[in-house]
């Protein structure tokens, strides 16, 4: 969970390094703090990965690896700079010099993301799929919790991988590689009784039969329930209005379907990911490819709104608003109540 401060002025990255603090984040010139995530699962598992990869990539030369909390600068005017748990950046992609006395002004070869108990599947995901949206082509998803790491690739493909499988660096870190148990096991007598037993992943057929938890809404991500709490009225009302204003200007033209906040799209197939926008528009030539209108959306809107509510955060929206752009969204607006701002994710990745 995130908390932004809305400055006078938009702040630059040089002037979010100057604050010394590996808990912030840095979103279009708002800053974002960061609640104090851990514990001592994860931080063994950071630990893990830290020194895999660090003893794999610093004898070789190969080029850096950091953590916890390294900052990358996503964007410029107004400035974006992001934290990951751990990096790895290329020797090919460094200054000359090897150093960098900031932030990374480039985009990571590699992004791992590590779940900490107050974190949501819903929340990794899509920082998982920012991060990929941004042109890093391989993010590790990492669940503490479930003992499971999911592989966003540059094509936009995921894999997960389980106890028995192979974590590996690919075509970016070649030569790497780890068991998933080992990125699991802590240091301790009893390692097998602290593994989770992994249910059955939900299918969206599943999931539509579902109810909604009263101020509870939930959405499904590779076939795991992931809980937010109901949006306010604010941001309800925000959603109410886009909808409006879409179906005013495309219903009496017949340009295709306006949907509200209670619509669900399937983003992925086995396992299932299905999401809810607060508001989207389809065109009529991509209706035609869905077969079922009982069911929940399977084509990829032209249009997504989302609106942060007063339980979500900016970074949260934003990042799921690069969700929505890294599956192919042409065009999303991120609106946010308290500054009266709305971000527009184009195609081209500018926004």
């Amino acid at each position: 969970m995130t908390t932004a401060t809305a400055p006078t002025e938009p702040m630059t990255a040089e002037e979010l390094l100057r604050r010394h603090s590996k808990r912030e984040d840095l979103i279009q010139g708002f800053l974002c703090v960061r609640e104090k995530s851990g514990g001592a699962m994860r931080g063994e598992v950071v630990a893990n990965l830290l020194s895999e990869m660090h003893g794999f990539v610093k004898p070789r030369r190969l080029g850096q690896v950091s953590g916890v909390g390294v900052g990358v600068t996503l964007g410029r005017n107004p400035d974006t700079v992001r934290s990951s748990t751990v990096i790895f950046v290329s020797a090919e992609r460094l200054p000359l010099s090897g150093r960098v006395s900031g932030y990374y002004e480039i985009a990571p070869d590699i992004a791992a993301e590590v779940a900490s108990f107050n974190d949501s599947i819903a929340e990794i995901h899509d920082k998982a799929r920012m991060w990929h949206s941004h042109a890093v082509p391989l993010v590790w998803a990492v669940y503490p919790e479930t003992r499971t790491i999911d592989i966003h690739r540059a094509d936009g493909s995921i894999t997960t991988l389980r106890d028995g499988d192979i974590l590996d660096g690919g075509e970016f870190l070649p030569g790497f590689s780890i068991p998933v148990s080992e990125v699991f096991d802590l240091q301790s007598a009893d390692r097998e009784a602290r593994a989770r037993t992994i249910p059955k992943p939900i299918t969206a057929e599943e999931f539509i039969r579902m109810d909604d938890s009263e101020g509870v809404r939930i959405e499904l991500i590779r076939g795991a329930i992931s809980e937010n709490m109901a949006s306010g009225l604010a941001a309800s009302i925000i959603a109410a209005r886009f909808a409006y204003h879409l179906g005013n200007a495309a219903e009496p033209r017949r340009l295709g379907l306006v949907g509200g906040a209670n619509g669900g799209v399937v983003l992925e197939r086995d396992p299932d990911t299905v999401r809810l926008p607060k508001a989207i528009f389809i065109s009529r030539d991509r209706l035609r490819a869905q077969k079922d209108m009982d069911f929940f959306l399977e084509v990829i809107p032209n249009i997504v709104a989302e609106v942060k509510s007063f339980n979500n955060t900016r970074r949260e929206t934003h990042d799921k608003a690069r969700m929505w752009h890294s599956h192919a969204v042409p065009l999303v607006w991120a609106a946010y109540p308290e500054t009266r701002t709305i971000d527009v994710h184009r195609a081209d990745g500018s926004i």
